[in-house]
């Protein structure tokens, strides 16, 4: 499957089949870009693509949110220590595009990002891609404080003020987003 898709799936794939779950996690590290981007899914689509990673910031926040809950919920230590500093990459990559974004990374054409909702085409700020990202700093906070890492987890802080100031500028009405 994909890196999305398996942000709903895989709380079933972990729970009946830890060891698959952990394999597909660490195939995606693997071909993390040395920037920090995640392919989409393994081999891009052709298997004898390397890593070439995806400019959808969704799926580098499903990456992260997908890697703590398996570290945490099967408590493999070894596991646990070698996906923190995957995670950390990501979210920093998808930290420069919501920096670009003033808080949220904007989608369009203009930035050149989109989003694992590929049939549509959006622009700007989306609530969707905002609450995820404030929802995978929110874990990666946490995740960084047990590593004490606590610069990371003040720029996680700050990260999440400035998301949340960006949704409520671009989203809210007065009354609802």
């Amino acid at each position: 499957g994909t890196i999305d898709q398996r942000l709903g799936a895989h709380p079933a794939t972990q729970l009946l089949f830890p060891q698959l779950n952990r394999r597909e996690l660490e195939l995606f590290a693997a071909v993390m870009t040395d920037n920090g981007e995640v392919n989409h899914d393994l081999g891009s689509g052709h298997l004898e693509r390397g890593p070439a990673g995806q400019k959808w910031p969704d799926i580098l926040c499903s990456f992260a949110i997908q890697n703590a809950r398996h570290a945490w919920s099967t408590g493999e230590t070894d596991f646990d220590a070698a996906a923190w500093p995957r995670v950390k990459r990501a979210l920093e990559r998808h930290a420069q595009w919501a920096d670009e974004g003033a808080g949220v990374a904007q989608l369009g054409h203009r930035t050149g990002l989109g989003t694992s909702y590929d049939s549509y085409h959006y622009e700007g700020t989306t609530g969707y891609i905002g609450t995820l990202w404030i929802a995978a700093l929110q874990l990666a906070r946490k995740w960084a404080l047990q590593k004490g890492d606590n610069a990371f987890a003040v720029q996680a802080d700050a990260w999440i003020a400035a998301a949340r100031r960006k949704l409520d500028a671009d989203l809210w009405n007065g009354r609802f987003y």
